[in-house]
């Protein structure tokens, strides 16, 4: 049903990292999540290059949640 997908570090026992993204809902999941994380990548930089940075850092900050710096 699906590829392998090898894990560039050599760290995944399994040989593929994909290996529980193994049925159709799955994989639609996992292609929403992308998609919903491009729209927001997208949007931060429509917004940083309009001059508008703390809804820039804002939008970064839905994707990496508390990875990423907050404003202010």
């Amino acid at each position: 049903m699906t590829n392998k997908n090898p894990d560039p570090a050599g760290l995944a026992y399994s040989g593929d990292i994909g290996s529980y993204i193994n049925t159709q809902e799955k994989i639609k999941e996992a292609v929403e999540k992308f998609k919903l994380a491009y729209d927001r990548a997208y949007k931060a930089e429509d917004h940083a290059s309009r001059g508008y940075v703390q809804e820039s850092i804002e939008t970064w900050g839905k994707i990496f949640g508390a990875y990423f710096p907050a404003w202010g």
